[in-house]
């Protein structure tokens, strides 16, 4: 179970990279891709980065001011 402060700072984060509009947001990672990642990698996401992957992510440079 994640823990608030980590919850927290992981939407805080995503938040603000969406603020920045320096990439498209991509929907964030599901549960069982959670799963599947750590235990293909025998990793464990910490709760902040956790919630920064499920909130979204960024997919690609944004074309802000190219013609």
């Amino acid at each position: 179970m994640m823990k608030p402060d980590g919850m927290k700072l992981g939407i805080e984060a995503a938040r603000l990279l969406a603020a920045a509009d320096c990439c498209e947001m991509a929907p964030g990672l599901s549960e069982i891709e959670f799963q599947r990642i750590e235990q293909e990698y025998g990793i464990e996401f910490a709760d902040d980065h956790r919630a920064f992957l499920a909130s979204g992510s960024g997919s690609s440079a944004a074309q802000v001011g190219r013609s």
